[in-house]
């Protein structure tokens, strides 16, 4: 599972959605003073 942080998944939003989509793999966004989502 690849972890990233909320601030690169907003960055990267297209590209993380392509990487779930095409690799069936999950993704986890990394918040600060929050829970993990993922």
């Amino acid at each position: 599972m690849q972890s990233i942080t909320f601030s690169d998944a907003r960055k990267h939003f297209a590209a993380t959605m392509n990487h779930v989509t095409n690799d069936a793999e999950p993704v986890r966004i990394m918040r600060r003073d929050a829970p993990d989502i993922g």
